[in-house]
């Protein structure tokens, strides 16, 4: 009886046992979650295999269906989403009572050749399950095998194109050699060169080739900076190699943008035309700039010299001074000023001297009139000016020493009346400014000779003395002939006409030589009695003049 009693309680206990484990077993109650892990950790697979698998295995089976989620990141050297693999679920379901289950990611042959990409599989953590630490990821590594198709080269086909400002929007061609069964992509930048070889990118992009396409285009906004650059601008496109393309050798195209602008202009601005000597003011020239360039503007200007015109008569360096150097205006600027300033020699001269001045500019060209003239004003002397003209006959030649020791006397004794010097007329060539300092060459084949007539030394005259007394604002102005010669004017054949100078001139003739000259009268019919003086010799001329001169001045 008692070991029937023990056999039963035993029998009880082994079932309880056995409800117990089965409970565990169930999930039921407090089941621990499962421990789960990732196989292969590491895995090669090729482009052309449409897939990998993996596996989630657990330690033990579950006792219900789990829901293992992972997720899928590129590795290093990357593989690209959508471009080298497809991911279309980030969990798998692992059946109860079941130890793994199966992990498919999809695989994309691209057909181009490139390097070996990788990316990760990882598992995260989620409800009813705990992850193997250190197992839970696996490494795909996917080897290219499109070696027997390279990828296609990508090139310009000219290494130059010449385009002007106004094109606007030009599209250049890019060409694709070589088989490219899909969308190929290109990158590319633009720069501006500069003059001295630095280079500025101005914007960059891709552009793309079509399945099949031979050709692409990049758009090129062409610059227009309405500056006149006679050299024009330098642009360059530059491709750069891509995962699907690379560049061939004419990788770099020169773009030369012509300029099409107009050279600037320069218009000229005078402040004054006319100043008088003692103004203490300079001439003020104004060169202003209408337009706009990448240099420098240099405006030349060139004086004109006395006797390339009637009416140039100032001097530089007595009348004027002109600073050195031509007038420039920068890029930054708009204009330069030139100052002429006009000096004061405090000497009586005619009523105005005048100085012109030819323009230039480079690059470029002068608006309107291109010659400057300009007047300066002599407020110099009194009234009673005088103008000595001298006929250089052979007398004077033959005695110049003598001469020119009486125009030293009289130059330094009445340097006001006398003004810059004397003429000396000749038969031929124009009149020639004698002065102390300066040293005349008149040849004796164009001097007076004794059978000239008189007359003809007069006409000579005349058109001289008439310039330079038409402008004079002074009143009874002299005009005085110192005439040389042997023999009496009543052999040349003097004209009965007197002569015509203007009006309030009052003419002069002083008598240098032997002979009776003076007494004739065609003579005192051309100069009066009052105004006809005779001298024996060269000597004398000094003192008659300044005698003149003094009775003038009264």
């Amino acid at each position: 009886m008692r070991f029937l009693s023990v056999w039963i309680a035993w029998v009880i206990w082994v079932q309880l046992l056995s409800v117990f484990g089965l409970w565990l077993t169930s999930g039921g109650g407090t089941d621990p979650a499962c421990v789960v892990r990732l196989e292969p950790r590491e895995l090669l697979v090729d482009e052309f295999r449409q897939s990998v698998e993996l596996r989630v295995i657990a330690t033990s089976p579950p006792a219900s269906d789990l829901l293992v989620r992972f997720r899928v990141v590129p590795g290093n050297p990357p593989a690209e989403a959508d471009k080298d693999y497809r991911v279309k679920e980030t969990s798998v379901r692992l059946p109860a009572h079941e130890k793994s289950a199966l992990v498919t990611i999809d695989l994309v042959d691209d057909k181009i050749q490139e390097q070996e990409e990788v990316f990760l599989v990882a598992m995260v953590d989620g409800p009813g399950y705990q992850r193997d630490l250190g197992a839970d990821s696996s490494t795909v590594r996917i080897a290219d095998d499109d070696t027997e198709s390279p990828l296609p080269i990508a090139t310009f086909s000219e290494p130059e194109l010449a385009v002007k400002e106004g094109d606007g929007l030009r599209e250049v061609v890019v060409r694709l050699s070589g088989d490219h069964p899909e969308r190929t992509e290109i990158r590319y930048e633009v720069e501006r060169v500069e003059r001295d070889g630095r280079r500025q990118t101005l914007r960059g992009g891709s552009v793309y080739v079509e399945e099949g396409k031979p050709s692409t285009t990049i758009p090129l906004q062409i610059p227009d900076d309405k500056i006149h650059q006679p050299d024009g601008t330098e642009l360059a496109v530059v491709l750069h190699e891509t995962t699907s393309a690379k560049i061939g050798q004419q990788r770099r195209l020169r773009v030369r943008v012509l300029d099409d602008d107009p050279p600037p202009q320069v218009e000229l601005t005078v402040a004054k035309l006319a100043l008088s000597e003692s103004s203490k003011e300079p001439f003020t020239i104004t060169a202003t700039l209408n337009g706009a360039t990448d240099r420098d503007v240099v405006i030349d200007y060139e004086l004109m010299e006395q006797g390339t015109a009637a009416s140039i008569t100032a001097t530089p360096g007595s009348d004027f001074r002109l600073p050195t150097g031509p007038l420039r205006i920068s890029p930054e600027q708009t204009s330069a000023t030139l100052k002429i300033d006009v000096l004061d020699d405090k000497e009586s001269e005619s009523e105005k001297e005048v100085l012109s001045l030819k323009f230039r500019a480079t690059p470029g060209k002068i608006k309107g009139p291109a010659q400057v003239d300009l007047e300066i004003i002599d407020d110099d002397g009194v009234d009673g000016d005088v103008l000595v003209v001298a006929l250089a006959t052979t007398a004077f030649l033959d005695d110049r020493k003598a001469f020119e020791r009486e125009f030293e006397r009289l130059v330094k004794e009445h340097p006001r009346l006398i003004g810059k010097g004397i003429y000396l007329v000749a038969k031929e060539g124009e009149p020639v400014l004698w002065t102390p300092d300066k040293t005349v060459d008149l040849e004796p084949a164009k001097a007076f000779t004794y059978d000239d007539p008189l007359a003809a030394t007069f006409n000579r005259a005349a058109p001289l003395t008439a310039r330079l007394t038409a402008s004079s604002r002074r009143k009874n102005v002299r005009v005085i002939w110192i005439w040389t010669s042997l023999v009496s004017a009543n052999d040349f054949g003097v004209g009965e006409e007197r002569l015509k100078l203007p009006e309030g001139v009052k003419p002069y003739l002083v008598w240098v030589g032997l002979g009776d000259s003076t007494d004739s009268p065609l003579l005192r019919n051309w100069f009066g009695d009052d105004h006809l003086h005779r001298t024996a010799k060269p000597a004398g001329l000094a003192d008659t003049l300044s005698k003149e001169f003094g009775e003038m001045q009264k």
